[in-house]
């Protein structure tokens, strides 16, 4: 048994049977309080009738009543407010900072064994999640309803990540975007140092150009340090001249080179290409985010990604290495993932910071209007009986299974609840 289990049961009510006080008064609880998950005690704001008297205060709750001892809270003045400590087994005599002793109920024969079993099967199961062999079981309306409060989670998480970057660009919502997009832009392998060349490339730069891709190109291939060489062909060439123009123009300091990766690396998406289609981004308007909330259809906001690579790409991966004629358009999953990790969560938090519903709205109705990511991830669910519909719950399955079952929060999921006590 851990702590986790003692405030589950504590918190819906699962303790039953006379409740007597190790002192010998009787119980009774009329609210077991709000649950606390910061530092201080486990339970807020908790109504009891102890005897005749009924208490509000604060609950804390053990394995063992010496661990309240063990945890130093008799020499704790924040812990003087607790009315109640809850315990599995009492061990030895707790009391306050003033030496009065604290109400203690021990309760190891307060609740149901068979949904400790139950619990205790689940968390030792070595699939992909904790339920996997059950979870195919669990009522669809408890599922469908938990995913849209995951997803809310989920978004509001991205809100915190964005509203820091915010805060480092002094509240300009274009450079902030513009920033994260050119991470997201990386897909994982080169995510470091796209962002970096966000942040060190004015976004005022580009945009000075965005009516020419030469020019766009010649200051992103530039400041990647990715034209620091000798070339034979008139394409790359062309860049360098533009780019040495610029450099002077505007005093920039390029990347180092090496920090782009291209071992492991499908083609397709070597920085090389991506720069590329980066730039025609540029020009359509969809690295503003000013622009892109003006749009309100999703295949519009779409039609902003749709792009390709400059003609040179079609027969050259990196510069000066020919290669089978292939287009290298910008794909739907590449674009239906800068959508769900960069475009739609900026809208969602705009509305969000501005109190304008409407975004909000636009940004979960984006989200349902995508397919379902298709990933490790979301392929284990589906092999375990559940099955995103959209983007949005697939997004949900992803923070479910990276926030709640991978450190074995069974207990704090209603799809978990729902399994133990319906078993």
């Amino acid at each position: 048994m851990n702590e986790q289990f003692i405030y589950y049961i504590w918190q819906n009510r699962l303790i039953t049977g006379d409740l007597t006080l190790t002192s010998g008064e009787q119980l009774q609880i009329i609210h077991p309080g709000t649950r606390n998950l910061e530092s201080g005690p486990d339970f807020f704001n908790a109504r009891l009738k102890i005897g005749a008297t009924e208490w509000a205060g604060n609950v804390e709750l053990h394995l063992k009543s010496s661990d309240w001892t063990l945890h130093k809270h008799h020499e704790d003045r924040n812990y003087d407010a607790i009315i109640l400590h809850v315990v599995v087994q009492d061990n030895a005599p707790v009391r306050y900072s003033n030496n009065q002793p604290v109400p203690t109920l021990e309760i190891a024969d307060k609740f149901d064994l068979k949904l400790l079993e139950r619990y205790e099967r689940m968390i030792a199961g070595k699939g992909f999640v904790p339920c996997a062999d059950s979870v195919a079981s669990c009522d669809d309306f408890v599922v469908l309803s938990w995913l849209e409060n995951i997803a809310a989670e989920r978004l509001i998480k991205r809100q915190k990540e964005i509203e820091a970057l915010l805060e480092r660009t002094k509240n300009d919502w274009d450079t902030s975007f513009y920033i994260r997009f050119c991470r997201n832009f990386g897909f994982k392998v080169n995510a470091e140092p796209f962002e970096l060349l966000g942040r060190t490339l004015p976004l005022l730069t580009l945009l000075k150009h965005a009516d020419n891709r030469s020019y766009i190109e010649a200051i992103l291939y530039g400041m990647a340090g990715l034209l620091d060489e000798d070339f034979e062909d008139e394409y790359p060439q062309a860049l360098q001249k533009d780019f040495d123009f610029f450099r002077k123009k505007y005093t920039l300091t390029p990347m180092e080179k090496h920090l782009w990766k291209f071992m492991r690396t499908h083609p397709g998406n070597f920085p090389t290409v991506r720069l590329s289609q980066l730039a025609e981004i540029v020009r359509n308007g969809g690295i503003r985010f000013s622009e892109i909330l003006k749009v309100s259809d999703i295949s519009q906001l779409k039609s902003m990604f749709q792009v390709k690579a400059s003609p040179y790409w079609e027969n050259h991966y990196r510069f000066g290495k020919p290669s089978p004629k292939r287009e290298k358009n910008l794909g739907d999953d590449a674009i239906n993932l800068l959508l769900i990790n960069t475009i739609i969560p900026f809208i969602f938090v705009y509305g969000r910071v501005h109190r304008e519903l409407s975004y909000c709205e636009n940004a979960i109705r984006f989200f349902q209007q995508l397919p379902p990511e298709e990933n490790v991830i979301t392929r284990h669910w589906e092999q375990s009986g559940v099955k995103a519909a959209n983007a949005m719950e697939s997004q949900a399955l992803i923070h479910l299974k990276q926030n709640y079952c991978a450190a074995k929060k069974c207990l704090q999921c209603r799809i978990g609840d729902y399994l133990l006590r319906s078993s």
